[in-house]
């Protein structure tokens, strides 16, 4: 997609406007069989997000927000120094 843009030398308008439609079909697909399955997805994902909450105590949410923050942290350290993957700073 962005090789596309690129090379068809769109302005930056125009290049925002054809990411923001690549973007919107990512988020709702125009096929209807796969709404359906993304919105069946996403209801299993929130109920099991739910029933992990509610069997967990408040002990063990608070050690694993705690991990979340932390590994959030390392992922902003990372994005922000630049490093490639595989530890390779780029240039």
């Amino acid at each position: 997609m962005l090789r596309k843009v690129g090379n068809a030398g769109a302005s930056r308008e125009q290049a925002q406007a054809l990411l923001a439609a690549y973007v919107a079909g990512l988020e709702r697909s125009p096929r209807e069989a796969y709404q359906r399955y993304s919105e069946h997805l996403s209801d299993f994902n929130c109920a099991f997000a739910a029933s992990v909450h509610n069997s967990t105590s408040a002990e063990q949410r608070r050690h694993a927000a705690e991990k979340l923050a932390g590994w959030e942290g390392d992922l902003r350290a990372i994005a922000k120094s630049g490093a490639a993957p595989g530890g390779q700073a780029e240039p």
